[in-house]
């Protein structure tokens, strides 16, 4: 499913941006966000509109070729979007981004409407999806555990604006008809009288929403769901303001602008200063300043003594000089499981998989904060790692004739040998998501350079999962040897080792880990048997 980036055609990897509409390096996080914002870029989004041709595809065409939105690939040539588009994987993302829940149900391709019972997957008081009878429906939709089936059990599509789901190996539930329907029968389904009467009534139950309530539409996208709270401590302060103006609009209206000003300032202060160092009796005392600053403005308190009191605030904070201020900062991150970067201005956490702003106070905030230290302790207790060079005991290429080598590492992981130097295809792209470079020759050239090896060595190895190989490239950056996919948070990475998809590709694997030991250890009894017959033949002479 397409993301923020995604939707403003930002190209995002391992370490950099690019926003393809502008034409611009962004190197950060914040920069991305901000850029997101800026008018030029807006201006750039609203006039570049998707291709008439693929509009239905979420291609636009940009500076440097034709970008796929839905699934973040960038083509050459239109030739390349003709193949693209027919994919499975670009029917399949094209089909959720299209996706938008509405009252009572979900909207798939702005065409039909799926009744909520079908998308949770609810046949006759029993849940599909989770495989078990439910007494009370409106419940069981709600319940942790179902919700997190049906994330992982992603909805798939065919060119023809089919939507179904996979139950397990043999079946599958038609959203529309909401009925299990097997595996080798499901094209068949989709010609029957009945499911095409039953998709008739979706669309038509779709013309009745539209015409009923159009707003709806529009607002309810899945993807672009935000929820309307104030995201900064200004956007707090003006949400008061508004409040009390609403309630004693005479006797505040002239005080607005000015407050707006002084508080804007005292804002900017904190949130700018990656240095600024708080006394924590001295950030309640500014607490209780402005809850009675409030209290004042609306007994209609003068602007000038209101003034004071808010100018005053940020002389009772404690100010660091520079050097002294980021010895304290880089002593409390390491002491609280931080990775602070001066001058990147932020802070990571490793448990949280998060960055943050690397002034004091955020910090302090963070590491205080209930859900980090949940996280923190079950970090300490789950995940260990190792550097993969200490990890690798023995390691085996194994040659294939059908043009897909493998690697054996330690008798226990068979993955790809491209897998392993997390070498990706892409349409007629070979890309190193580790050395962040296209490959244009042999990709066993490639793995073989010196610097390519020593970013490979310097990956760690995450052994507390036994059954899988899962590589930390960087802070927040995970690779999956299994599926050579990479996950650019925990939470992902999580996801992704949930998912059916995952665990299919797992099975072959160990199948042909097994094959090949077999026949490594056949081959080694060959030759020591031959090893020992030519010794017999020179003791003979």
């Amino acid at each position: 499913m397409a993301n923020e980036n995604q939707k403003n055609c930002i190209i995002t990897r391992i370490n950099h941006s690019f926003c393809l509409l502008c034409d611009e390096c962004l190197k950060e996080n914040e920069t991305i966000q901000l850029h997101n914002e800026c008018n030029s870029h807006k201006r750039n989004l609203e006039l570049n509109t998707p291709l008439e041709k693929y509009k239905d595809d979420c291609i636009r065409q940009v500076k440097k070729g034709f970008y796929c939105v839905s699934c973040d690939i960038l083509f050459a040539t239109k030739q390349a979007i003709n193949r693209h588009v027919n994919e499975v994987t670009h029917i399949n993302n094209k089909g959720l981004l299209l996706l938008k829940k509405v009252e009572n149900g979900v909207v798939a391709f702005n065409t039909i409407f799926i009744e909520d019972k079908a998308w949770h997957g609810l046949i006759d008081n029993t849940c599909i999806i989770c495989n078990i009878d439910i007494p009370d429906e409106n419940s069981h939709k709600n319940n942790s555990s179902h919700i997190f089936n049906l994330i992982q059990n992603k909805p798939e599509f065919n060119e023809n604006h089919e939507i179904f789901r996979k139950v397990d190996v043999q079946f599958y539930n038609c959203l529309v008809c909401n009925s299990l329907v097997s595996k080798d029968t499901l094209s068949k389904h989709f010609k029957t009288d009945f499911h095409i009467e039953k998709y008739t009534k979706c669309k038509e139950l779709y013309s009745q929403l539209k015409t009923s309530n159009p707003k709806n539409l529009s607002k309810n996208d899945v993807i672009d769901n935000k929820k309307n709270t104030p995201t900064t401590v200004r956007d707090t302060l003006l949400k008061h303001k508004i409040e009390l103006n609403a309630n004693d609009k005479g006797t505040l209206k002239n005080e607005e602008s000015d407050n707006k000003e002084i508080i804007k300032t005292t804002i900017n202060k904190e949130e700018t200063d990656p240095i600024y160092l708080y006394n924590e009796s001295k950030k309640d005392n500014a607490k209780d300043s402005l809850s009675n600053k409030i209290e004042e403005n609306h007994k209609n308190i003068s602007t000038k003594v209101e003034d004071e009191s808010i100018e005053q605030e940020p002389s009772q904070s404690k100010l660091h000089e520079p050097r002294e201020a980021i010895k304290i900062a880089y002593k409390f991150a390491k002491e609280n499981g931080l990775k602070y970067s001066h001058g990147k201005r932020n802070a990571y956490c490793n448990a949280c998989d998060e960055r943050i702003s690397s002034s004091f106070k955020k910090m302090e905030d963070h590491v205080s904060n209930a859900v980090h230290k949940e996280k923190f302790l079950k970090s300490q207790q789950r995940t260990v790692t190792i550097p993969l060079n200490e990890f690798i005991k023995t390691e085996i290429l194994i040659v294939t004739d059908f043009d897909a080598n493998f690697v054996i590492l330690n008798k226990r992981f068979c993955i790809f040998f491209s897998s392993f130097h997390m070498i990706t295809h892409n349409e007629n792209t070979v890309r190193c998501q580790l050395c962040e470079t296209n490959i244009v020759l042999s990709l066993e050239l490639h793995a073989d350079t010196q610097h390519h090896r020593t970013l490979l060595n310097k990956t760690e190895v995450i052994v507390s999962w036994k059954n899988e190989f899962i590589r930390k490239i960087r802070d927040g950056i995970y690779h999956c040897g299994f599926c050579n996919t990479i996950a650019s948070t925990s939470e992902e990475l999580q996801s992704h080792l949930m998912a059916i998809s995952h665990e299919e590709t797992k099975k072959p694997a160990f199948t042909l880990l097994n094959k090949f030991l077999i026949e490594i250890e056949n081959d080694r009894r060959k030759r020591d048997m031959l090893a020992m017959m030519l010794l017999h033949t020179m003791l003979l002479r």
